[in-house]
Parts: C-alpha cells; sequence; structure tokens
C-alpha cells in the first residue's frame, strides 16, 4: 500500500466512524425521527457511510467482495426478505407513492445491520460503539430530567406528564432506553470491579428516566426480561449466584418502587401504576388496543398468505374499523400484527425467523463459551433485543426509526462472535 493510499485509509478511517457515532448520537434528537423528510436524509448519510467503507476495503484489500459470500450468510438472507418484500410491495400496495417510505426503512435497517457487522469487529471499535450507545441513552436520560423539571421547554410531548424526553411519545422513549439498559446490565456483569460502579451509576440514571416515562408496557416488558436473565443466568450452575443476586435485586427495586409510588411522591407515576388495578385504567390501555388487533385480525383474514404491501396498514384498515371507534390509526399498537397483516404471514413467518436464528444463536454461544467478559456483553445485548420485542407485543416501537435501528445495531453485534479480550 503507497503512502497515498495509506493515508486516505487512515484518514477515511476517522471520518467513518465520526459519521456513524454521530448519525447514531442524533437519532433520538430529531423525535426518533419520525417524520418521511427526516428518514430519507438519516438513510442517505447511511448509503454514504456505506460507499465510504467500500472504498476503505477496496484501497486496503484491492477488492471490496473477498469471501463476501461467505462471511455475510446472515445479512444475504436479510437481503433476499427485502428483495421478497420489494417485490410484494410494488404488487399489493395500492399506494405505492406511501410504500416506498417504509421500504427505505428497511433498506436503512439492513444497511446499518451490514454496517456494523463490518465495521465494528475488533474489539477496540466494538467498545467504543457500545460506550457512545451508553453516552447517548445517558445524554438523554439527563436532558429527559430538564424537561421533566421544565427547566427547558418542551411543548412536543403528546402528554405533559409522562416524559418522553426529545421524542414525541414516551413508550418510544422507554423503548429506545430499555435495550440499552440491559447492555448496561450487562457491562456491570461483566467487570464486575471498580468499573462497574461507574456502569451502576448511569445505570441509575437511565432506570429513573425510563421509569419517569411512564410507559406502562416499558415497566411489564422490562419486568420480564430482568426475570428472564436471572432464570437465564440461574439455569448455568457456574453463574447461578449471579443470577440469584439479579433476581434480588429485581425484588428489591419493584419494592423501593411499590414504596415509591405509595407515596406518591410522583402524583402521576402513582396514579399510573394504579391505573393497572382500576377499569378506567384497564380500558384505556387495552380497550382501544384490543379493537385494533381485532380489525387487525379480520384484515389478515381476508389475505393471510401475502397481506397488503408493506406500510399499507393506514389505509388498508379504513374498512376493517369497527362501529362508533373515533380514532384513525396509523399503527395498530403491536407489531407482530402490523408486520403480518402488511407482509403476509410467510414473509413475516420468515422475517421472524431471521431474528430468531441470531437469537438462537446467542444463546448457543452464552452456554457453549467459557467464562469471559464478552459473554455477560452479548447476554446484555440479547436481553436487550427480547426486552424490545416483548413491549412490541403492545406497541410499535420497531416502527419508529431510530429504535429500529438500535435494534439492527444490536442484532448485528449478536452475530459475529467476539475475539478475547486483549490484555
Amino acid at each position: 500500500m503507497n503512502k497515498f493510499r495509506q493515508n486516505f485509509y487512515v484518514v477515511s478511517g476517522y471520518l467513518y466512524y465520526f459519521s456513524f457515532y454521530f448519525l447514531i448520537l442524533l437519532l433520538p434528537l430529531f423525535r426518533g425521527v419520525i417524520y418521511p423528510l427526516e428518514r430519507v436524509l438519516f438513510g442517505l448519510g447511511f448509503i454514504l457511510l456505506f460507499c465510504l467503507w467500500e472504498t476503505r476495503s477496496i484501497v486496503k484489500r484491492g477488492s471490496s467482495f473477498k469471501d463476501f459470500f461467505k462471511e455475510n450468510k446472515i445479512f444475504l438472507f436479510g437481503l433476499f426478505l427485502l428483495f421478497v418484500v420489494m417485490i410484494q410491495t410494488y404488487l399489493l400496495s395500492n399506494r405505492l407513492s406511501e410504500s416506498w417510505i417504509r421500504i427505505w426503512d428497511f433498506c436503512c435497517f439492513l444497511l446499518v445491520f451490514y454496517l456494523v457487522k463490518v465495521s465494528f469487529l475488533k474489539q477496540r471499535k466494538r467498545q467504543q460503539l457500545i460506550y457512545i450507545l451508553l453516552t447517548i441513552s445517558t445524554l438523554y436520560s439527563l436532558l429527559a430530567y430538564c424537561y421533566f423539571f421544565d427547566w427547558i421547554s418542551h411543548p412536543w410531548w403528546e402528554k405533559s406528564q409522562f416524559v418522553s424526553s426529545t421524542f414525541v411519545n414516551h413508550n418510544h422513549f422507554a423503548g429506545f432506553h430499555e435495550m440499552i439498559l440491559f447492555l448496561n446490565i450487562g457491562l456491570i456483569l461483566s467487570f464486575r470491579d471498580d468499573k462497574s460502579l461507574l456502569y451502576l451509576f448511569l445505570l441509575l440514571i437511565q432506570w429513573g428516566a425510563f421509569l419517569l416515562s411512564l410507559s406502562r408496557g416499558a415497566w411489564i416488558s422490562f419486568t420480564i426480561t430482568l426475570l428472564f436473565m436471572s432464570a437465564l443466568l440461574m439455569s448455568d450452575r457456574r453463574l447461578r449466584a449471579i443470577g440469584l443476586k439479579i433476581f434480588m435485586s429485581l425484588f428489591i427495586m419493584i419494592l423501593a418502587f411499590l414504596g415509591f409510588i405509595k407515596s406518591e411522591y410522583n402524583p402521576a407515576m402513582s396514579k399510573r401504576f394504579d391505573s393497572f388495578f382500576t377499569k378506567e385504567g384497564q380500558t384505556e390501555f387495552l380497550d382501544f388496543r384490543v379493537k385494533l388487533w381485532k380489525s387487525t385480525y379480520e384484515a389478515i383474514e381476508n389475505s393471510p398468505k401475502w397481506g397488503y404491501g408493506l406500510g399499507s396498514f393506514s389505509w388498508e384498515m379504513r374498512k376493517y374499523r369497527k362501529k362508533g371507534f373515533p380514532y384513525k390509526f396509523d399503527f395498530t399498537h403491536n407489531d407482530y400484527l402490523q408486520f403480518a397483516m402488511e407482509l403476509g404471514l410467510i414473509i413475516f413467518g420468515l422475517s421472524l425467523f431471521w431474528i430468531l436464528l441470531i437469537l438462537s444463536s446467542a444463546l448457543r454461544n452464552f452456554y457453549s463459551t467459557n467464562l469471559y467478559y464478552f459473554r455477560f456483553e452479548e447476554l446484555g445485548l440479547l436481553c436487550g433485543i427480547i426486552c424490545l420485542m416483548i413491549h412490541g407485543f403492545v406497541d410499535f416501537n420497531l416502527h419508529i426509526f431510530s429504535n429500529a435501528i438500535v435494534f439492527a445495531i444490536f442484532l448485528s453485534l449478536l452475530v459475529k462472535k467476539s475475539l478475547p479480550l486483549e490484555k
């Protein structure tokens, strides 16, 4: 490699990683990137990063596709699914002009999955990305506290008492954080020394903002996933003590939370928790969702195999709306039902299989790998994904661009087995 090519390789590397981190940092700032123009601009940014990375690969190796098919089987399966979705949507969607933005979202998801897989293999870069995610979560948590105490105006919040930080909807703010909370827990388990105190401090900041979001679905999914994590650890004889500590920590957290609720120091949080046990609260949480789910199920029954095309929910569902249901919804508040309705059961099943394939591989690695640093880190990634997927039964976080991108990052970090910890 001559001097010019070497200099280009080094400078382009700095530019690539700085730009990638900067884009990830901006995702929550733009309300989770919910508007089409913003999604297009972020997608163009990821495309430019892809071009830059492939150019670097050509400069270094002379070819960017050496062993590509051998090393990227899981990505190629995802790419195949994307092409199938594009064809299905082109043939079935009644409004292609509106469906294309969802196709664009899927392209961005897969592109980020690929970029993380190929550019964060080295331990140092992988750690940088994880630290960036923790920093982003902490920064937006601190910003959420500023909004909560009315130190900064926040007119975009849907509900004034529900902490949403820079997001519009509190559920999406909670969905963004719940993934990173488990990654942080994984890091605490990884170090278990003085460094873990820093992660514990960050965890408390993030968890406080997470609770203040007042997202009941997020509270439930976080609790279930933490129970799953403790059970998973206790199932391994060597890790049983750690699993028991997590279970006891969860028990103490629940007691502390209940004590805080009973004190009514935060009336909005107390009222939100009490809504689990009141008819009015149960109606507000489940009634409209159940109506949406029933309507969506009827739509699925009428076109079960191939669906209606990606992004078609908002207009195809109009004829299935129940009488007396006054609202028009763009989402069914259940990621699985909406994807099944739009993609059809065949493509949806294959897409879910693709995700479960990655998760099952990570689970096997957890049981088969000797005790080393990355084992707990990958456990945190795994549980973060599971938490958002559980939350997906009552919400639509995977339809929010920023949350879907972080989900793609987590999946990609699980795909490639990490190298042993360097000393």
